[in-house]
């Protein structure tokens, strides 16, 4: 009996076990891996599409919503790696993420989606007036603040860091997290001179604002985005060519003449820096070699040598002024820098005061020549003002298209520099009301309150042409007959005008001219057309059938002194010559 009780509990402890293992094992199998969140987890947004798309990440699912279309599926994120999987396409998305920023192409699509959330932006304006703090929506631009204000200082731009070494760009850059940025001032100085500082992208439809510096020093940099290129940097050409570039410009630099930078992008060729005698280039790669060379101006090879650097030296100091090329080659790609070895800035503000033209003088010139170009022969020419930088242009005529002038900055042992072309162009106004006056036998014009004086040139029916300088608005043609034409023009010294011209056909007579007293015959020139003429001598009037009148011994005897007037008879009584057309005072009996 006690032998089967043991072998009933010893069976049942059997079966209990084997029991608690299968309770076990099925415990371990239905195990599950618990999620965990590594910060992809929640909702983000598009605006780039027609209307604005969702995704949802929520503990390895999905759900995209675009383009009026839902999708869902699973992800997996092992906190370096994003994949996505669609249902019904069990092939994996390969995802970019970071800084709450989702991108991913699926079917012919490029999705990138931002995190939905906002961000502060705060301004901190370092002793300025002060900025309100911006909420910000992850993904979209910060509005740019009205600039502070901080007395005695100049603002120069906001600045992602507090030693102003990184700008920020409002039109590019966008927001993906919680940010300061950073006023920064310059103390105002009493510098002379700043310049302007323009920029060339090379790339159409990408286009940057010009600049001016600030005490002699360009701050704020910008950047480009150009499609399908990377940016790398601004250049100053010596040459202010895009295609003869010498040096990166960095923030801090300063300049001293008006410039244009040129943006560079990434290449194969080494994008070649020459600044003092500093040769430097971009890294293209590991174990690369360089050989620098540098040639002068006749094409010799001055200096060679094979680096594993990205900088060289070469002695620019001691070498002389003028042209220099500095190629570093690498390979099969060659990059080259253009550099004018001891160049003289250029003069860059040439300003011109009444008849006084007047130019900033230039770090190390000792003289100046000034290259005049009016379009006149003559007039045109290169005038050597030693160390003076004004000149007085008062006695050059004004063309039309201006005087056009270029200073060209010298000294010994410097390579001279030629600034552009400056141009002076001054007009008067277009005269008007010009017409002629039968009546007075007159032509007038309306009145110029700039203009000094009119010049006056009228032609006959012969071809001859009288020219007079008058001040008044007014000139009588009364000695001419039939067609004529006539040209006025405004005048003033140093300004260019257009002539205003008209014609008629005279139909009064021209007045007598040359009345002449000799012995007893008062004489005057012939007036074509004339039928007769009226004599008044003295006040008494006579008829003549002929240019002249024959006076008695006897009313010259009793006259010393004479006063004769001259009018030609028109057949048409309306076309006669003016009365008193001519008047003389005669105190002898010859005039």
């Amino acid at each position: 009996m006690k032998k089967t009780i043991k072998s009933i509990i010893l069976s049942s402890f059997i079966v209990l076990s084997i029991a608690l293992a299968f309770t076990l094992s099925a415990c371990r199998a239905n195990k599950t891996t618990p999620f965990v969140d590594q910060g992809e987890v929640g909702d983000y947004y598009s605006s780039a599409l027609t209307s604005e798309a969702m995704l949802s990440l929520n503990h390895n699912s999905f759900t995209l919503t675009a383009n009026g279309e839902s999708l869902s599926g699973t992800y997996k994120f092992d906190g370096t790696t994003l994949v996505l999987t669609f249902d019904g396409d069990s092939s994996g998305v390969n995802v970019t993420f970071g800084n709450n920023q989702i991108t991913f192409a699926y079917k012919g699509n490029t999705y990138t989606f931002y995190r939905s959330a906002n961000y502060t932006v705060t301004f901190s304006s370092n002793g300025g007036s002060s900025v309100s703090n911006q909420t910000i929506r992850n993904g979209q631009k910060v509005t740019k603040p009205t600039d502070p204000t901080k007395e005695g200082y100049t603002f120069l731009g906001w600045y992602k860091d507090s030693q102003f070494q990184n700008s920020f760009d409002f039109d590019n850059e966008i927001v993906t997290g919680a940010m300061t940025l950073y006023a920064y001032f310059a103390q105002n100085t009493s510098i002379e001179n700043e310049f302007n500082v323009t920029f060339v992208t090379g790339v159409d439809g990408v286009n940057v604002e010009s600049r001016t510096t600030f005490n002699n020093t360009l701050y704020n940099l910008p950047t480009v985005n150009a499609p399908g290129k990377t940016f790398v940097g601004w250049w100053v050409s010596d040459y202010n060519d895009a295609t003869k570039l010498t040096y990166k410009f960095e923030t801090g630099m300063e300049l001293h003449q008006d410039t244009t930078l040129y943006a560079v992008y990434d290449g194969n060729a080494p994008l070649v820096s020459v600044t003092g005698n500093d040769i430097s280039w971009d890294n293209k790669g590991v174990g690369k070699s360089y050989t620098v060379t540098v040639k002068d101006s006749t094409g010799q090879v001055v200096y060679t040598k094979n680096v594993t650097t990205t900088s060289d030296m070469f002695s620019f100091n001691v070498a002389g002024a003028g042209a220099f090329i500095v190629e570093v080659k690498t390979g099969n790609y060659t990059g080259v820098a253009y550099v004018i070895n001891k160049g003289l800035d250029q003069v860059s503000k040439i300003s011109a005061d009444g008849f006084t033209l007047s130019w900033n003088k230039v770090p190390n010139a000792t003289s100046y020549s000034l290259v005049i170009d009016n379009g006149n022969a003559e007039q045109s020419q290169t005038v050597e003002l030693g160390n003076v930088n004004t000149y007085n242009f008062e006695s050059l005529t004004m063309p039309k298209n201006g005087i056009k002038f270029t200073v060209v900055a010298n000294a010994n042992g410097y390579a001279s520099s030629t600034s552009s072309e400056y141009t002076v162009s001054r007009s008067l106004a277009a005269l008007t009301g010009l017409k002629y006056d039968n009546a007075t036998q007159s032509i007038s014009w309306d009145s110029m309150s700039d203009a000094t004086s009119y010049k006056v040139e009228v032609t006959d029916a012969n071809g001859n042409t009288q020219t007079s300088t008058v001040e008044a608005n007014s000139f009588a043609v009364d000695s001419y007959y039939g067609q004529i034409s006539y040209k006025v023009t405004p005048m003033k010294a140093g300004y260019y005008s257009e002539a205003a011209t008209g014609s008629t056909n005279k139909a009064e007579l021209s007045t007598p001219t040359n009345i002449q007293m000799i012995g007893n015959d008062v004489t005057w020139g012939a007036v074509t057309n004339a039928e007769s003429y009226v004599v008044t001598i003295n006040g008494a009037t006579y008829n003549a059938t002929e240019n002249k009148y024959t006076l008695t011994e006897d009313y010259i005897v009793q006259n010393d002194e004479f006063n004769i007037t001259v009018q030609a008879i028109a057949a048409a009584e309306a076309n006669s010559s003016t009365n008193a057309a001519k008047s003389g005072f005669f105190a002898t009996k010859s005039v």
